[in-house]
């Protein structure tokens, strides 16, 4: 186990190797756009709720509410990037 902590140690500092190949050529990496709002704290009150219903109600702990959550949230997330695209696209350019 100390070996593999000193090898990961190791390859964050020295980086022997290029970039992957499928990394932007060139270019530095973009930043990737930061949750929602209520995505912070959806992810505190979900396992609460998870927890408080399978010891409660059902006497089983089981992530169902966690798993629903998983599964929809990036169904959701893409309609409202893709609503947010068309709302652009929409909206003439100004002259300047």
């Amino acid at each position: 186990m100390a070996s593999a902590i000193a090898f990961r140690a190791w390859l964050s500092i020295a980086k022997p190797w290029k970039r992957i190949p499928w990394a932007n050529r060139g270019e530095k990496p973009g930043k990737l756009p930061s949750g929602s709002n209520p995505c912070l704290p959806s992810a505190l009150v979900v396992p609460m709720i998870d927890y408080a219903f399978g010891a409660v109600v059902s006497g089983v702990l089981s992530p169902m509410l966690s798993l629903v959550t998983a599964v929809t949230y990036p169904f959701v997330w893409v309609r409202r990037l893709c609503a947010t695209t068309a709302k652009d696209a929409r909206t003439p350019a100004r002259a300047g």
